[in-house]
């Protein structure tokens, strides 16, 4: 199975468990790190499609040279910040396709954040689980318990997006 990766850069609990079950009920792999270093690390040996950054985690003057070096290993990879403060969200972002999310982190924010950033970076997860179903986004195709489902485009389209959707 070809799993879309998100490194996760963050100390807080509470992020780290709203993340690794949010998004990997969608079907990402969630590498996750608690520093600037150890996010560094994690980056140079796996290839992550998008990034959280949680700006807590970032000791001072660390934040712009992370964000400008996770960049130049996969230029297109987006990546989301996590904000202490409402009005850090506001701010612009670093690079076309980021985006800010302010605390507290609520999962539908996060699920939003990271599909933009995969549409952008034009890399969905090849397949998704759905509780016992599993749809794989190559071979256009669902099985559950292990079996096909035969389906017509239309419905794949359906069952795509919902599972998009699910927990919404």
């Amino acid at each position: 199975m070809n799993m879309a990766s998100i490194l996760l850069i963050s100390r807080d609990e509470t992020i780290v468990q709203v993340a690794t079950q949010t998004l990997g009920r969608m079907g990402y792999e969630v590498i996750c790190a608690e520093s600037a270093e150890g996010g560094m690390h994690a980056a140079a040996s796996v290839q992550a499609d998008a990034v959280i950054l949680d700006e807590a985690a970032m000791e001072s003057g660390v934040l712009d040279s992370l964000a400008s070096w996770l960049r130049g290993r996969n230029e297109q990879r987006s990546i989301v910040f996590i904000s202490d403060c409402r009005a850090n969200a506001a701010e612009p972002p670093m690079a076309f396709g980021d985006t800010r999310l302010p605390r507290p982190v609520i999962a539908q924010d996060l699920r939003d954040a990271v599909s933009a950033a995969m549409r952008d970076a034009s890399r969905l997860p090849d397949t998704m689980r759905i509780g016992s179903m599993e749809l794989d986004r190559q071979r256009l195709e669902v099985r559950s318990n292990g079996s096909r489902v035969s389906l017509t485009p239309t419905q794949f389209r359906v069952i795509e997006c919902l599972a998009e959707q699910q927990g919404a």
